[in-house]
């Protein structure tokens, strides 16, 4: 069971990607929710031309053995992934997002590893 510190960063996590409204907004928002020395990798994704919207099952959040730092810890999160063109829904997917909880500035941030939207 993960902390409760790092289930909250997480659940923001999710809900500030989810708040948005356009492909172009989303991506500027990804940009800012992935690890910052892996930001990079999002920039080379391609102009998405959809927007997804995450909803996880919050009781599957685990931590990952072995993906963990001294002040990280690697969550997998079941997720819904519905995507959207305009206000249409287009395709339904399952994943598992991974995210990265941070600790170390004495604030627990959850992060986003990279993906692309298309």
């Amino acid at each position: 069971m993960p902390a409760e510190a790092d289930a909250a960063a997480v659940r923001a996590t999710v809900d500030a990607f989810n708040d948005t409204a356009t492909p172009a907004d989303q991506r500027q928002r990804l940009a800012d929710l992935v690890e910052p020395d892996r930001r990079n990798e999002v920039e080379r994704c391609a102009a998405a031309s959809t927007t997804v919207r995450f909803e996880p099952v919050y009781a599957g959040l685990r931590a990952l053995a072995g993906e963990s730092g001294p002040s990280s810890t690697t969550y997998a999160l079941p997720t819904l992934a519905r995507v959207y063109s305009s206000d249409r829904l287009v395709g339904t997917d399952l994943t598992t997002l991974q995210l990265v909880v941070n600790a170390a500035t004495g604030v627990t941030e959850a992060y986003l590893t990279p993906f692309c939207v298309n």
